[in-house]
């Protein structure tokens, strides 16, 4: 069964930013066209996850149903069923960003594009597309078009856009701040300087099931053949970072393609 795009929610909806920078460089005051900054992604880390116990529990519960004698075995086996909630996936990402200017450049979203399993149904798991906010505004309105270029600066945009499906239930609790606090601070790199950019961000229990179906059934595969026991998740990440840069207006970075695995080896 393919698994469809779904998109994680914005963490914070996206303000009005002013970069707030002269113009003009130099003593004979002609304008300048600012240095677009640098941006690198570096991982997508597990940070948080159930364990294998955990997960062997809920699937065989799941499996069992309504039949008494193997929920019993079950419990014998693995204890009480977890609760859905207690499944919980976190991720953080990880980017190095540069600015070559003599004045702070403020990042106001990022798109991330995630693939696992590629070549299987499960490849195309989804899109986020993350805002910030910047904490002295009086306002924070959500923009019309997410994660979309205001216009043709920049690197080429990836086909790929945010998508709304099986996640949305998570965009009430980050609109009101639930969600990982860290992603509501407003980010921005220092003049002339770099920083490591972290976002974190959940998959939903309903997407990770159809990842781990993928996952058992190559393990049992490797099991068959007498292979060592594996239970990694390769993914590759990619999109684009949003600036605000005086003179360029919106200016948008394409990242990737970042190859990685997620463990799930206790």
């Amino acid at each position: 069964m393919r698994l469809h795009p779904v998109w994680l929610a914005p963490f914070a909806l996206i303000g009005i930013i002013g970069a707030g920078c002269p113009l003009n460089g130099g003593s004979d005051g002609d304008s300048f066209i600012p240095q677009p900054p640098t941006a690198e992604l570096k991982g997508v880390d597990l940070v948080e996850r159930p364990s294998t116990e955990k997960l062997a529990s809920y699937y065989c519960h799941d499996f069992a149903g309504n039949n008494l004698l193997a929920s019993a075995a079950c419990e014998g086996f693995f204890g009480r069923s977890p609760a859905r909630t207690d499944l919980r996936f976190r991720f953080t990402t990880r980017f190095d960003l540069g600015n070559p200017n003599g004045f702070p450049v403020p990042l106001v979203e990022m798109l991330l594009g995630l693939d696992v399993f590629d070549g299987t149904d499960q490849a195309e798991l989804g899109s986020i597309c993350v805002s910030f906010c910047d904490p002295e505004a009086d306002e924070c309105m959500a923009p019309e078009s997410p994660c979309a270029p205001a216009d043709k600066e920049g690197d080429e945009i990836e086909d790929f856009v945010p998508t709304v499906e099986d996640l949305i239930e998570l965009a009430t609790k980050a609109a009101t701040g639930e969600l990982f606090e860290e992603n509501l601070n407003f980010r921005y790199i220092p003049a002339e300087g770099n920083i490591e950019a972290r976002v974190d961000f959940e998959l939903s229990l309903t997407a990770m099931l159809s990842i781990l179906e993928e996952l058992f059934s190559q393990s049992a595969t490797q099991l068959l053949a007498g292979e060592a026991i594996t239970f990694d998740i390769p993914y590759r990440a990619r999109g684009n970072v949003f600036f605000d840069l005086p003179v360029l207006g919106r200016y948008a970075l394409l990242f990737g393609p970042f190859e990685g695995s997620w463990s799930l080896d206790d």
